[in-house]
């Protein structure tokens, strides 16, 4: 059984000096390139497993733009290499295993220091998987359901004081525990993990936190009810002032 759906994808500098975010949707990867922002549109059907990556370069470094490049590269080439569309947890360790190897190698070589977070999704007939690095949120809104679903772990200090009955530091959330790039952890027994069944009516969004520090859950919750597409996300976050690189990847299901 497949599934149709229909995607979009944009990125924005916002008021940043550069664009370290990143994504694969469709086939494209944006950066590098001469522009600073970029969007697309496209439909996909299930039958042929698609995915979406969202990468989030950490600090203002052109190296973190240069790593969030070459960790969609590197899972992008495995995914492809998956033929039997085996996707699952198994897999997803392994995979978040190499990728890290592949970052390890890539800054070995390269004489590069950049880190980055990871989400992606992958959507295979009736099913779904995620699996996230770091703190860039995922949500799926079901059709079945009025709330948002939150499928992403943000892998900072706040949500492990949260988790740990710590106190929560107004600035908390902006330290990261886990990333790509040079990472003493095995991100393979860390990466988070959801799947799911895909249903007619569903919507998903993969960003970056330029997106959610900008627009709250209730908002977003609302604009993909009403179908919204990725620019519209984006546009609408960089009008906060002083805004982050904007990312967002929405994909709603048929």
């Amino acid at each position: 059984m497949s599934t149709s759906y229909t995607f979009s994808a944009a990125t924005n500098i916002g008021g940043r000096e550069s664009n370290q975010d990143n994504f694969f949707a469709g086939g494209i990867i944006p950066f590098p390139s001469d522009e600073v922002n970029f969007s697309s549109q496209g439909i996909g059907e299930s039958s042929a497993p698609g995915i979406f990556v969202v990468c989030d370069g950490v600090g203002s470094r052109e190296s973190s733009a240069k790593t969030a490049r070459a960790t969609i590269d590197s899972l992008v080439n495995r995914f492809k290499d998956n033929t039997v569309y085996d996707y699952s947890e198994e897999w997803l360790r392994e995979t978040i295993c190499a990728v890290q190897k592949d970052i390890a190698d890539f800054l070995n070589e390269t004489g590069e220091n950049g880190s980055n977070t990871l989400s992606f999704l992958i959507i295979s007939q009736e099913y779904f998987v995620f699996a996230n690095i770091g703190d860039s949120p995922a949500f799926l809104v079901k059709n079945s359901f009025d709330s948002l679903i939150e499928l992403s772990v943000r892998h900072n200090l706040e949500t492990y004081n949260r988790l740990t009955g710590k106190p929560v530091g107004p600035d908390d959330s902006r330290y990261l525990l886990y990333s790509f790039g040079s990472n003493p952890f095995d991100l393979s027994s860390v990466v988070n993990i959801a799947d799911g069944v895909v249903e007619s009516g569903d919507s998903f969004i993969l960003c970056s936190d330029g997106i959610t520090n900008a627009i709250s859950e209730e908002k977003i919750t609302e604009m993909l009810r009403d179908g919204a597409q990725a620019d519209d996300f984006v546009n609408l976050a960089i009008l906060t002032p002083g805004s982050d690189n904007c990312t967002a990847i929405v994909i709603h299901i048929d």
